[in-house]
C-alpha cells in the first residue's frame, strides 16, 4: 500500500455559469501555447494538421525543420502569457492502454479551483473511491465537498467525458486504449448531462502528446498529456449556450493509475457549464 500525504480542502457550494466570450481564435493560440516550446516534432506537426494556415504555421515549420535535422529552434515568441510546466526528459512515453487497471478500494482526493466565477472564486473537494474493475470498464463512486452518499459513475473503454463535480475527461488512462503521443484520441463519447439531455449538441476531438514533468501537491509525477478541444451548441431556439468551445488539458502519471491534473478554459462563446477549472491530486492511496 502507498499513501501520499493527505491535505484539506475548503469547502463551498456548487453553482454553474456563463464562461465570458473570447477571440474566435483563442483555440488555436491555446493549441499552439501548449506545444510551442516542444522539442517533439509530432507535437508540431499535430499543430500544422490542425492550423496548416494558421498565425503560427510559419513558425511551426521554422521550428519542426530545425528539429528533424538535429539543430536547436530559436526560442518561439509568446502568443499570450500562460503557466508553462518544463518537460521531461526525452524517452519513449507508455502507450496509455499498456498502463495497469486500477483496483477495488483505490482512493484519490483532488482539490478543484473554479479561478473565474463572475460570483466569486471557489474551491472544493472531490473524493473518488473504485468500486469494482473488469476488463472492459470502471465503477468508481465520487463525493464533492464530503457529500453523502456517494456518486457512482461507470467508466467503459474509450475517451468519454463524464461529469464528476466538473465535466472532466476520461480519468482512467488505461481505458484510453492504442492512444500514443501523436495520436488522436478517437471518438469521444458525453456520459455529461450536460450533453446527453437535448439541450446541448456537444462534438470533441483531442490529441495525445509526450511525457513531461508536473507538479501537484500529491508530488512530482512523469506524466502524459491529453488535449481534448470541445465544442457545443444548443440543439434548438431558446436553450440558452448557442454556440461555445473550450480546450480540456489532462495529465496521467502510471504510479496514480489516473489523472492527477486538469486545466479546462473557455475558448468561445457561452457555456451550459462551468468551463474554468483545476482540479489537481492532493492525495491517493493504492492497493
Amino acid at each position: 500500500m502507498r499513501v501520499a500525504p493527505l491535505a484539506a480542502a475548503l469547502l463551498f457550494p456548487l453553482a454553474f455559469a456563463s464562461a465570458p466570450a473570447l477571440a474566435a481564435d483563442a483555440a488555436e493560440i491555446a493549441f499552439w501555447e501548449s506545444v510551442r516550446d516542444s522539442r517533439d516534432a509530432a507535437e508540431l506537426r499535430a499543430y500544422l494538421e490542425r492550423y496548416p494556415n494558421g498565425d503560427f504555421a510559419v513558425i511551426a515549420r521554422r521550428r519542426l525543420a530545425a528539429l528533424e535535422s538535429g539543430a536547436r529552434p530559436a526560442p518561439a515568441p509568446v502568443a499570450a502569457p500562460v503557466a508553462r510546466i518544463a518537460p521531461a526528459p526525452s524517452e519513449p512515453p507508455l502507450m496509455m492502454g499498456s498502463w495497469d487497471m486500477p483496483k477495488a478500494g483505490d482512493k484519490w482526493t483532488y482539490r478543484w479551483r473554479e479561478p473565474k466565477r463572475v460570483d466569486g472564486a471557489k474551491e472544493h473537494s472531490l473524493d473518488v473511491t473504485v468500486k469494482s474493475v473488469s476488463t472492459s470498464d470502471v465503477v468508481d463512486q465520487y463525493s464533492v465537498d464530503g457529500a453523502t452518499p456517494p456518486t457512482e459513475s461507470k467508466h467503459e473503454r474509450g475517451s468519454h467525458f463524464i461529469a464528476q463535480g466538473a465535466s472532466l475527461f476520461t480519468p482512467y488512462p488505461p481505458l484510453l486504449v492504442n492512444v500514443r503521443p501523436g495520436s488522436s484520441v478517437g471518438r469521444v463519447r458525453f456520459v455529461d448531462p450536460v450533453c446527453v439531455g437535448g439541450r446541448v449538441t456537444c462534438d470533441a476531438k483531442g490529441r495525445a502528446y509526450a511525457s513531461e514533468t508536473v507538479t501537484v501537491p500529491a508530488g512530482t509525477f512523469k506524466a502524459n498529456k491529453v488535449v481534448v478541444e470541445q465544442s457545443w451548441q444548443a440543439a434548438f431556439a431558446g436553450a440558452g449556450a448557442a454556440r461555445g468551445g473550450r480546450t480540456i488539458t489532462v495529465w496521467y502519471a502510471p504510479e496514480v493509475k489516473r489523472a492527477v491534473k486538469y486545466v479546462s478554459r473557455a475558448t468561445y462563446g457561452g457555456a451550459p457549464m462551468e468551463t474554468d477549472f483545476e482540479v489537481e491530486l492532493l492525495s491517493y492511496e493504492l492497493k
